[in-house]
């Protein structure tokens, strides 16, 4: 969840770029532009703690406290890079790693299959888990709409041309065989031309456009499954995902990827499925038993309902508010 939906706006300062995303040059500028202002804004400000997502970002800014020794750096540790578990980039996150004072992770893993791979030092009393998860208003009361046959939705970041290309075509099998079964995709992401190809193409297949917190709530009220297949990284095996706090919010199964934290988890409370990568059958089968039973999906919507307390952002923000407290109290 983005922490600036938590705040009132008069509690943010915002710093407007265009979209970084493009040829080297363009990324390159951008982002020197970028830092360049968070850096000035520091200065101006003066704040207590810096409170930085993600390693590439802490890594950027971490030397300020060589300036500035009294400042505290928070990590907030939302996604894993592989690059920085390696060779020179390894070396260079140590050494940023020396300036961090407390670090908020978004997936248990992420302490023993990442922090501590890069400082075998940390202490866990560092670290405490945060879930990327919404604020209980996000998604309280939701009333799903009334919608023909059995609808998946894919929200988020749009990638993997065979895993959106093997859908596709399961979904045809499907509809061809009269199981009215729907996708909704919503997002941006490399196969975004993708995505509106075949949204043009078949009638089961529906493209929403980019999404954010203010416009995410219909969406899911439109869906019975959220769909969260793709192919597995090493961030992706050890990640647990926004969309898996979202689904549990709006008590609705989800289907994972195998061989993965999410996996494990899903399994363990029973809220979802879980399907090997690019197994065309497996998925087929999957998704025609649940429309030819779609009452299996009510157990797993109460264990939902059962877990939703740990994935309500305000149930986690004590840890942050005693962590600020006990870094400016040292």
């Amino acid at each position: 969840m983005p922490m600036t939906t938590s705040l009132h706006v008069d509690q943010t300062v915002k710093i407007t770029l265009p979209d970084p995303y493009g040829n080297l040059l363009r990324r390159f500028v951008y982002t020197v532009f970028f830092g360049a202002s968070v850096i000035w804004k520091i200065i101006k400000i003066r704040p207590d703690i810096v409170h930085i997502n993600n390693l590439d970002m802490f890594i950027s800014f971490s030397f300020l406290k060589l300036v500035k020794h009294d400042l505290k750096f928070v990590l907030d540790l939302i996604d894993t890079r592989e690059d920085f578990l390696k060779g020179k980039m390894l070396r260079l996150a140590k050494f940023s790693m020396r300036f961090m004072d407390f670090a908020f992770i978004t997936a248990p893993l992420y302490y023993e299959k990442y922090l501590k791979i890069i400082d075998p030092e940390l202490s866990k009393r560092s670290v405490a888990w945060v879930p990327n998860a919404p604020m209980r208003r996000d998604f309280d009361g939701l009333v799903k709409t009334p919608h023909r046959g059995l609808q998946l939705g894919y929200f988020g970041f749009l990638r993997g041309a065979d895993s959106i290309n093997m859908l596709s075509e399961i979904l045809a099998e499907l509809n061809l065989k009269g199981q009215k079964i729907s996708i909704l995709f919503a997002g941006i992401g490399i196969e975004k031309p993708l995505v509106e190809q075949l949204a043009d193409k078949y009638s089961f297949v529906k493209y929403f456009g980019p999404f954010n917190y203010t416009n995410v709530r219909p969406l899911y009220e439109q869906i019975d499954i959220v769909y969260s297949v793709y192919l597995l990284d090493h961030n992706k095996k050890i990640h647990m995902s926004c969309r898996l706090s979202e689904a549990i919010n709006c008590n609705l199964p989800i289907i994972v990827q195998a061989d993965s934290y999410q996996a494990e988890y899903v399994q363990k409370y029973d809220i979802g499925y879980v399907v090997k990568y690019g197994q065309k059958q497996e998925l087929k089968t999957l998704l025609k038993r649940i429309y030819e039973h779609p009452q299996e999906l009510d157990s797993k919507a109460e264990n939902c309902a059962s877990i939703k307390h740990e994935h309500v952002f305000e149930n986690h923000a004590g840890k942050i508010l005693d962590s600020y407290n006990e870094l400016l109290n040292k």
